[in-house]
């Protein structure tokens, strides 16, 4: 089994997607009220080139425990618990329900609320996958690069402020471009140290999981936010 696949047992960040904002245009009440629905996953391909099939989903030890975790920190109490968890219209859906009895599920009510974040990521564990490269040429999955995963437990739902999933930001929805995404991200991690050392774990955790080649053109976007955080 490729290391790739030992980071997704091991939980590591494996598949992020696009936090939907809450209908309220009050954020004092986003973080009264303490929930965000959320998009958890998709098929879309991830910057691994990996695939999740959403109709292979496992949901029913998550169900029976659904925690909410601090950006795949397993040692770390839940920030909160998952309500409300169905995949609908080929996606997987939930309610976090922030713990604001706690400080860091109050900061991450609040942070979702005034979308200092938006990103989400699952932990699973996959049961059944294969490389797209060795997919039949006519199977719509195919490709040179990454995994298509047929079928996973989801173990857990973590926040997450630095997606793999290239649609993890809500820049469609709230009408940003890439410029706005990037200040809005580069803001919550420069005023808010828990975000900071979470953002350089998830960094770290990416590069371990895949490597980057060398480039010979200049870093832009995520991926030069990324290279700054990692102090490169």
């Amino acid at each position: 089994m490729t290391d790739r696949l030992k980071l997704f047992e091991s939980g590591a960040p494996a598949f992020v997607r696009t936090v939907v904002k809450s209908e309220s245009e009050d954020p004092d009440a986003d973080v009264a009220q303490g929930y965000t629905d959320v998009i958890a996953s998709t098929a879309t391909p991830d910057r691994y080139g990996d695939v999740v099939l959403q109709e292979g989903w496992d949901l029913a030890n998550f169900k029976a425990n659904p925690v909410i975790m601090p950006f795949h920190n397993y040692a770390s109490p839940p920030v909160g618990r998952a309500e409300n968890i169905r995949v609908e219209d080929g996606v997987l859906k939930m309610r976090v329900v922030w713990d604001t009895g706690w400080d860091l599920g109050k900061t991450l009510a609040r942070q979702y609320a005034e979308g200092f974040m938006r990103g989400v990521s699952v932990g699973f564990r996959p049961l059944d996958y294969a490389e797209r490269s060795t997919l039949a040429d006519d199977d719509p999955n195919k490709a040179e690069a990454g995994f298509v995963i047929r079928a996973a437990e989801l173990l857990e739902v973590s926040a997450a402020p630095i997606p793999v999933q290239q649609e993890a930001l809500a820049a469609k929805s709230l009408g940003l471009d890439p410029d706005a995404e990037l200040a809005l991200v580069r803001e919550a991690v420069l005023n808010d140290p828990l975000t900071r050392r979470a953002v350089r774990d998830i960094v770290r955790s990416m590069a371990l999981a895949k490597p980057e080649p060398t480039r010979s053109t200049p870093l832009t976007g995520e991926d030069a936010l990324a290279s700054f955080l990692a102090g490169e």
